[in-house]
């Protein structure tokens, strides 16, 4: 966002500092990116403080069979076998009647696989993480995290892969890859992460632009998507209360940053929890939101009620 961009209004009509409510839709040039790099930052907390062995799983969208592709749009090629790295896409079509179903699809077959799990082990496998990925030829896929503590933890995850591939063709998704699961060279995915900041460093790669990475990021798929997800990542509320760090958080956080530097009105801090702000405060720290202004007169400046809560 170059000069001026406080300025500059969302699709809502509202500035990005000021106080009405922003659009917060992924298609706007300013909520989009702002939206991105806020959940990149919950997600990355997120597994830092889990930072235990976890597995993960991704849930594909249906083959050819039940998305076949647009022809027309890759007819100047000539006759060639099918693959989206190589520009292919679905059919628009049948991708729109998929995506319409598969949000309330993907809630089902979680909730089946739960409820298979809790009656072999007695509890559910605690699944810490789940983000919506599009992919190239169009459709988007699921991946899943779900946390191990033991060899008890991994059987518990074994068996929710495997019922998860058992029932993701019943509920209209393709094949289910992660652990415990064959992969597609026919080999047995036995890997288990010891350490959550990676996992979480590879989730949330795609949600703002990065050279060093071969996928394209989150808002460039999305400006070219006909579908986008309404909830496109959720975390655990275990981990967010040990981290703290919330989409709420988050918004209080920028909202307090530019008030200080006159942006904007400060936020009324009577709204927010002791926990939230002294989050808030933590946050806004590593950024020097607070220490620049905290030398000599100008601390005393900055404790002067005209000038806002502190």
């Amino acid at each position: 966002m170059g000069a001026g961009g406080s300025q500059q209004r969302c699709l809502g009509g509202a500035t990005l500092w000021a106080p009405e409510a922003p659009c917060r839709k992924l298609t706007c040039e300013i909520c989009g990116l702002v939206w991105l790099r806020d959940w990149r930052q919950v997600l990355d907390a997120a597994m830092d403080v889990h930072d235990g062995p976890h597995v993960s799983f991704v849930v594909t969208a249906p083959g050819a069979d039940r998305l076949p592709w647009d022809e027309s749009a890759c007819a100047w090629r000539g006759p060639h076998r099918h693959d989206g790295k190589a520009g292919c896409r679905c059919s628009a079509v049948e991708l729109a009647k998929w995506h319409a179903q598969a949000e309330r699809n993907w809630t089902r077959l979680l909730q089946l696989v739960q409820q298979r799990v809790a009656r072999e082990f007695g509890r559910r496998a605690p699944v810490i993480v789940r983000v919506w990925e599009p992919q190239e030829r169009g459709a988007w896929h699921l991946h899943v995290v779900v946390s191990v503590k033991d060899s008890a933890g991994e059987l518990l995850a074994l068996r929710f892969g495997a019922h998860l591939r058992a029932e993701a063709g019943r509920l209209r998704f393709g094949d289910v890859l992660g652990f415990g699961l064959v992969d597609r060279s026919g080999r047995v995915n036995r890997k288990v992460y010891a350490r959550g900041r990676s996992t979480g460093r590879y989730l949330a790669g795609y949600f703002v632009d990065d050279p060093t990475s071969r996928k394209a990021s989150l808002l460039e798929s999305v400006r070219t998507s006909s579908w986008t997800p309404r909830r496109v990542a959720w975390v655990s509320p275990k981990l967010t209360a040990r981290s703290r760090v919330t989409m709420r958080v988050m918004r209080l956080s920028r909202r307090w940053w530019a008030a200080r530097r006159r942006l904007c009105t400060y936020p009324d801090p009577t709204l927010y929890s002791p926990r939230e702000l002294h989050t808030v405060w933590q946050l806004l720290g590593r950024v020097g939101g607070f220490k620049r202004q905290r030398h000599g007169r100008a601390a005393e400046k900055d404790a002067s009620p005209s000038h806002g809560p502190a």
